[in-house]
């Protein structure tokens, strides 16, 4: 984070919490992109990689989508609760399903909404106990499911600052630095479906 040293001015403890919160946001996203889409390759494996899949320099590739026609409680239930039991393997009490905000309120949001008989809209409603989750690093017209424990992910740094007066000093600026050592993967190929969601709500209902 590159900071104007004008900004030194205003006193340490509001140049203090501003730099955190930029470092702490900046370190957020990068964890929520590399568990969703990370690569392999100097990256955590994301959710949407398909592990059995031809691995070209160190990168995985993805997951082919399976098409979700609607949110109907038998698409539902046969399309991503049943394939999550591993062949009736396990149980599954609740399922985790991540999408694009764009698509969230596009594609979910009109179909979980529902007007109730008291006149006022309820919205969230599923036929499976489900949580959606937005998450910007979800590819627009697809959605993962799973459950959110069937991923492993180690962190570990000393969530050290380190400043430099060096770099951009032309530009009479500070720059700070925070590192966080991160690695992680689904524990199978099986953990996390992923689904294309761009034809939900496109169906015309015959008349």
């Amino acid at each position: 984070v590159p900071v104007c040293k004008a900004m030194l001015d205003l006193g340490p403890q509001w140049l203090d919490r501003f730099v955190r919160e930029m470092l702490y946001e900046s370190l957020a996203l990068a964890l929520e992109i590399a568990i969703v889409s990370g690569t392999g390759k100097d990256q955590p494996i994301g959710m949407i990689k398909d592990l059995a899949g031809a691995v070209v320099e160190g990168v995985y590739p993805d997951k082919t989508p399976t098409a979700l026609a609607d949110l109907s409680p038998k698409t539902l239930g046969t399309e991503i609760m049943a394939p999550l039991t591993k062949n009736g393997t396990r149980a599954v009490p609740s399922v985790m399903l991540a999408v694009n905000p764009l698509d969230y309120w596009a594609k979910i949001f009109p179909e979980t909404t529902f007007l109730s008989a008291g006149g006022t809209y309820v919205h969230g409603v599923l036929p499976i106990p489900a949580k959606i989750v937005q998450s910007v690093a979800v590819p627009q017209g697809q959605m993962i499911a799973g459950q959110a424990k069937d991923y492993f992910m180690g962190v570990g740094s000393t969530q050290k600052i380190e400043y430099s007066d060096h770099y951009k000093f032309l530009e009479d600026e500070r720059t700070y630095l925070a590192k966080q050592y991160a690695n992680g993967k689904p524990k199978d190929n099986e953990s996390f479906l992923v689904f294309d969601v761009s034809g939900i709500g496109e169906t015309v209902p015959e008349v």
